[in-house]
This record gives structure tokens, sequence and C-alpha cells, in this order.
């Protein structure tokens, strides 16, 4: 269910009953075996990987996961030379998975002159799917996803509303 999300990928902070999660993204030369560095790296350093997105653009790789140890992982990742690591917040949000549902979000973000710099499916069930969203400007998208954000302070209350 989504709160098994943060389970696995989240930062909670207690203090204030608040949900983040943060994923990283890797900029690497395109090379054989790249994937296979990166995720040996991990595996060598007892990390697993929860989820994992891989895309080619030219002679760069772009690989964005989300993983059970961010500091140690950072740590291992960040000590190879020719790599860009970088890690950001993002805003865990529950949509009906259905037609649709995505470019009303995407709409509602255009028109407040928000740019997604990310988003990606986490996982889907009983006709919704979580999505990680990254903007440019996050406070903003925040505030204006709240309603069907699981950042939030309550995120397993049922009353909230699913777009």
């Amino acid at each position: 269910a989504a709160s098994d999300v943060y389970k696995r990928q989240g930062v909670y902070r207690r203090e204030t009953g608040e949900r983040r999660m943060k994923q990283i993204t890797i900029l690497a030369p395109a090379q054989d075996g790249i994937i296979a560095d990166i995720t040996g790296l991990l595996a060598d350093s007892g990390i697993n990987i929860e989820n994992i997105d891989v895309e080619h653009y030219g002679s760069q790789v772009i690989v964005v996961m989300a993983v059970d140890a961010l500091e140690d992982a950072l740590t291992v990742l960040q000590r190879r030379t020719g790599w860009r690591v970088m890690c950001e917040d993002v805003i865990l949000i529950k949509i009906r998975d259905e037609q649709g549902a995505l470019a009303k979000i995407s709409r509602r973000l255009a028109d407040a002159g928000i740019d997604i710099r990310s988003l990606r499916f986490i996982e889907r069930y009983d006709g919704f799917a979580i999505a990680a969203l990254s903007a440019d400007r996050m406070a903003d998208a925040r505030a204006l996803l709240d309603d069907m954000s699981l950042s939030g302070n309550d995120a397993n209350d049922p009353t909230r509303r699913k777009v």
C-alpha cells in the first residue's frame, strides 16, 4: 500500500510527522558496463536498490534511483570520478490510475508556472498510482499538490482527495 513506500524509501521526521522521499540521480558517460558498475558498487556496499530508471542520451547515461540507505549510497557513488551524483527531494502523490489523471496534475503545475524536473511512477495498486515528482519550485509544487500528496502530515488520511 501507499504507506509502504515510506517504510522502504521515505524519510520520516518524527517531530513533525512529515514524510519525504529522496531520489539519487547519476549523470555518467555512456559506456559498456556502466549500469553493472553502478549496481555493483551499491551491492558490494550492502545497499539495496528499491527502484531504478535508466536512460541513454547521446554520450551520457542518466540513472534515477531510490535506495534503502541513502547516505551510504551517496558516499559510495560520489567517490567515483567522472560521475555527477545528485540527491533531491521528491513529492509523492497518489493519483487514480486512469487516462488523463497525469495530464490534470501536469496542467495544474504548468498553469502555476511550475516546471516538472522529473516524474516517475513508483508503484500501482487498487486503481491508484504512486508517483514521485520533482519540480523547479518544490515548496510551491508541494502546496499546490497538497490535496494528493503522500508527503504531507497525514498521508494515510482516507478523506484526502485523489485525482
